[in-house]
C-alpha cells in the first residue's frame, strides 16, 4: 500500500527505535519528495533497500510523515479492527483497577500505533477524534471496523487546531447509529453527564480517574474549592465523598450550567456553589477574604498549547499555584495539575517548588501522578506524556 520512498540510513535508525514521527525539516534536509497530502507511503532505508514502516504523509504539517505500522501490509478494515481490539484488550486488563466504571480511553494515538486517532468509550458509544489528514482519509474503514464491536452507536468530535493545521475543517457528527447528545456515565459512586457535542475534548477528562477516586475517597467532612471546574466532576466527586460543601469556579457559563444539572439530578445542588468567574480573578477575591479549605483542586486547560507559549505559561501556572496555596489550611491538601506536554515533568514541579518558595509556608508532596494506563504514552515521543499531578500536603 502506498508510494514508496527512501529515507537515509540515519533516519531509518530512527524510526526503527520507535520514533514514530518524521518532522518537516529533517524530511527536507535528506531531500525526501513532496508528495500529495494525505498519502500513504512506503518507508524504504536508502542503502539497504530494507522495507522500515508505512506511513501517512502531508506536507503542510510540521510532522510530514508519522508511522502507523512496522511490517508490510494494508490498510484495510481487517487493519483496523485488529487494532482496536488489541487496544481493547489491553484495557480490559486494567478494569479491576478501575472499580465501577464504563467509560474509558479505548485508542490513545501514538501509543496504540494509532498517530492522530482518538477513542473514548462511554458506555457502549465510541466518540472519535480525528486530528490529521492521513487518518482523516480512513473514516469509512474506521468506522466499519468500530461497528464490529457491540456498540450502540459512533459519534465524531474532531475540533481545534490541530486539524486546522492539517489543513481540516471541525466535524462534529454521528457516524453510525443513535448517540445522544448528552451521555450518562458511571465512575465509583458518581454518574456524571458528558456532553460530547459542545464539551471539552470528547466530553469528558478521563485522565483525571484516578485522581477524581482519591477525593471521592478521602473527602469526607472537608471544604472543597474546584478551580477551573469544567462541568464539576471535582465537585460531585468530593460530595458523595461526604464533603461538607464545595465551590466550584469555572469561566465557561455552559460548562456550569451541565454541572448545575448534575448536581440537581443527584440531589446534591444545595451543598455546591456554582461560580462563573475568571479563576485568577477569584482567587485573588478568596486570598483577600482569607478564605481556607481542606482541599484546592487546581485543573486549569492546556496554558502551553505551543513551544512558543511556554514561558508565558510557566508564569500562569506559577501564579495560579501559589494563590492557590494560600488557600490551604494547615494540614489541607492542593492537588495541582497541568495537560499541556510542552510543560515537561521536571519543570511542573520546577515551578511549583518556586510558587511554595514564594510563601512563608511549607507543602510536602504525597503522590505525583501522570496519565492513567488506558492513556499510555511511548518512551520513544516524550511528547505523549502530557498530563502531570502533584498531591500536595501543607505543613
Amino acid at each position: 500500500m502506498g508510494l514508496g520512498v527512501q529515507v537515509p540510513r540515519s533516519l531509518a535508525r530512527r524510526i526503527r527505535q520507535g520514533q514514530r514521527w518524521v518532522r518537516r525539516s529533517e524530511w527536507e534536509g535528506a531531500g525526501l519528495p513532496v508528495l500529495p497530502a494525505g498519502s500513504w507511503v512506503q518507508l524504504f532505508e536508502k542503502e539497504s533497500r530494507e522495507f522500515i514502516a508505512l506511513a501517512y504523509y502531508n506536507p503542510h504539517s510540521q510532522i510530514v510523515a508519522r508511522v502507523v505500522r512496522y511490517d508490510q501490509g494494508s490498510v484495510d478494515v481487517e487493519f483496523w479492527y485488529g487494532r482496536f481490539r488489541q487496544a481493547w484488550d489491553l484495557r480490559a486488563r486494567w478494569l479491576a483497577e478501575w472499580p465501577d466504571t464504563n467509560a474509558w480511553r479505548w485508542v490513545n494515538a501514538e501509543a496504540d500505533g494509532l498517530p492522530g486517532l482518538i477513542v473514548d468509550y462511554y458506555d457502549g458509544y465510541a466518540v472519535l477524534q480525528i486530528l490529521t489528514l492521513g487518518m482523516d482519509v480512513q473514516r469509512d474503514a474506521i468506522v466499519e471496523a468500530l461497528r464490529r464491536f457491540p456498540l450502540k452507536g459512533i459519534a465524531e468530535k474532531s475540533v481545534g487546531r490541530a486539524r486546522q493545521v492539517e489543513g481540516l475543517r471541525d466535524r462534529v457528527d454521528v457516524l453510525w447509529g443513535h448517540v445522544p447528545s448528552v451521555l450518562t456515565i458511571r465512575e465509583g459512586s458518581v454518574e456524571y453527564l458528558v456532553d460530547w457535542v459542545e464539551g471539552h475534548k470528547t466530553g469528558f477528562y478521563l485522565d483525571q480517574r484516578e485522581n477524581r477516586l482519591w477525593v471521592s475517597r478521602h473527602a469526607r467532612d472537608w471544604q472543597v474549592l474546584d478551580l477551573c471546574a469544567y462541568t464539576g466532576s471535582f465537585s460531585l466527586a468530593a460530595i458523595f465523598g461526604g464533603a461538607q460543601r464545595v465551590v466550584a469556579v469555572e469561566t465557561s457559563r455552559k460548562a456550569l450550567k451541565l454541572g448545575e444539572q448534575q448536581a440537581e439530578r443527584l440531589d446534591v445542588w444545595d451543598r455546591i456553589e456554582w461560580v462563573q468567574a475568571d479563576v485568577f480573578d477569584y482567587l485573588r477575591h478568596l486570598v483577600h477574604q482569607r478564605a481556607r479549605f481542606d482541599l484546592v483542586v487546581l485543573d486549569p486547560p492546556p496554558l502551553a498549547p505551543s513551544r512558543r507559549a511556554l514561558p508565558n505559561a510557566l508564569r500562569a501556572y506559577r501564579e495560579l499555584n501559589r494563590q492557590a496555596m494560600r488557600l490551604v489550611r494547615s494540614g489541607g491538601w492542593l492537588l495541582t495539575c497541568t495537560c499541556s506536554h510542552h510543560v515537561r515533568p521536571e519543570v511542573f514541579i520546577r515551578v511549583v517548588y518556586q510558587a511554595a518558595t514564594s510563601l512563608p509556608r511549607r507543602f510536602r508532596v504525597l503522590a505525583w501522578r501522570h496519565q492513567p494506563a488506558d492513556h499510555p504514552f511511548l518512551l520513544s515521543v516524550p511528547e505523549t506524556a502530557y498530563f502531570q499531578a502533584l498531591l500536595l500536603q501543607a505543613e
